[in-house]
């Protein structure tokens, strides 16, 4: 196993590294010496690095290696990296597609991580267009049986080096493929931190199911007599324990433990010591993810891929006036810098609107006033619509909408009564067709925090609050 991280100079550092307090792998010390002595860690002063670390994995052993084994448990100490990792790329040679039984089992390991594995086909320059064909064929179906899920797999078909493609006919896609595989590599920090909140929202997701769980089997127990043979009725109808919880709290059962899992880690406890269910420590920790983590995912900068095709193109430009000023032999300024490129001057008038574009139709730009139309505002802020969109979601819409059962579970925390609720309902339902979309549960949410203020409900509802997709 072999790591490559920045650092000021070229050096190499042995298994001690494992050790190490400023170095994030003491944890690889519960694989043993058999491990750490093929650990290698490779330190380098090279930008790439101060955004990445690269961890190369032996090749598995296949044939009779597979016979001798390792001394150390390979899988394991894949998945201890896999968990810690952003991407995960799985190398196929084009001319060796076998899948070896240590191979299968590391594939089957990372099922987990499903979301950050990629595939890469190396050397697929050096076979011909309909051998490739027949190749990348094979290695889905191979994958296919490994994986066993219906999703597939990202496979990037290149040649990864700098020398010149053996087989031209398919160069644009060899070229398309490998500058897809850098963007995402490019991009690698930003998802990372992407990642890692969608973690910590997944993580408080299943929290909350496990919460509600531990209250409903609390709330059953009785106080004094019975409490064994109550337990042991709710473990053998664990399942619709499940059931239940899920319909009264309109939770998703993805978000769910599983069920076999789940009650045998909790047999041995005893339900009557279970704390209450606090509803007041949910609504807070929905609060978080409705308002909070929006606004944590709002801080992050903005993707790279456009800077970085900005100075790809810039360099390109400077690229095209040296080349054509070397091929002015024989002018007069030869050996001078290059002028920069022509840019015509924009026309200047007393305005301060840019003239219009003479082959653009429909009306003059210029006559138009640059104050934002009326009918084109609508008074719930960005702030708030996204707030309520993360609350849209958590009702699980289908087809972009939420039905008044899905919904109501959300409405009824603000404690309004049935009549109010059920005006709000159908104010909010603009285009009367029983359901919410995004924009009509933004409305929805919107008046129940109007009338938890003190502001009554209108008999209908206001221009400004009509969202601007259902406006005529």
């Amino acid at each position: 196993m072999h790591i490559c991280g920045t650092g000021d100079k070229d050096v190499s550092i042995d298994f001690a590294v494992a050790v190490s307090n400023d170095k994030p792998f003491r944890g690889l010390s519960q694989f043993g010496t058999g491990f750490l002595n093929r650990f290698e860690c490779s330190q380098a002063p090279s930008p790439i690095l101060e955004n990445l670390t690269f961890v190369d994995s032996p090749g598995v052993l296949s044939g009779e290696k597979q016979r001798i084994g390792r001394s150390y448990d390979f899988v394991t100490v894949i998945e201890w990296f896999a968990e810690k990792s952003d991407l995960i790329l799985l190398l196929f040679d084009a001319h060796k597609l076998d899948i070896s039984d240590e191979f299968k089992r590391t594939i089957v390991a990372l099922k987990d991580y499903d979301e950050k594995i990629r595939v890469v086909l190396n050397k697929s320059d050096t076979i011909e267009t309909q051998a490739l064909m027949r190749v990348y064929g094979a290695l889905m179906w191979s994958l296919g049986k490994v994986s066993l899920t219906p999703e597939v797999k990202r496979v990037y078909i290149s040649s990864f080096w700098e020398k010149p493609f053996k087989n031209m006919d398919n160069k644009v896609l060899f070229e398309a493929e490998r500058e897809d595989l850098f963007k995402e590599l490019r991009e690698l920090p930003r998802y990372s931190a992407v990642r890692k909140i969608n973690d910590l929202v997944k993580r408080a997701r299943h929290v909350k199911v496990h919460a509600l769980l531990i209250g409903h089997l609390k709330s059953k127990m009785p106080s004094f007599m019975g409490k064994a043979a109550a337990q042991t009725k709710l473990l053998k109808e664990m399942g619709e324990v499940f059931r239940l919880v899920q319909k009264e709290y309109h939770l998703p059962f993805g978000d769910f433990p599983n069920l076999d899992k789940f009650r045998s880690q909790i047999e041995e406890a005893d339900f009557s010591k279970f704390n209450k269910l606090d509803l007041a420590l949910i609504e807070t920790m929905d609060a978080v993810l409705a308002s909070d983590v929006p606004s944590l995912m709002s801080q992050f900068p903005p993707e790279r891929e456009d800077q970085y095709r900005k100075q790809t193109n810039r360099e390109a430009s400077v690229s095209s006036n040296v080349i054509a000023q070397k091929g002015t032999e024989g002018n007069q300024n030869f050996g001078q810098p290059v002028p920069p490129a022509y840019v015509a001057p924009e026309p200047v008038n007393n305005t301060g609107v840019p003239p219009p574009n003479p082959f653009a139709s429909g009306p003059d730009p210029a006559k138009q006033s640059s104050a934002p139309r009326q009918d084109a505002i609508w008074s719930i802020t960005p702030a708030q619509q996204a707030k309520y969109n993360n609350i849209f979601h958590t009702c699980n819409p289908v087809n972009g909408l939420v039905s008044g059962e899905a919904a109501k579970g959300v409405l009824l925390k603000s404690r309004l009564d049935y009549e109010d609720l059920g005006k709000i309902w159908n104010l909010s339902d603009v285009d009367q067709d029983g359901f919410l979309d995004a924009d009509e549960f933004c409305v929805a949410m919107h008046l129940c925090h109007e009338v938890m203020e003190g502001t009554p409900l209108p008999d209908s509802l206001a221009p400004d609050l009509i969202p601007l997709s259902k406006r005529k």
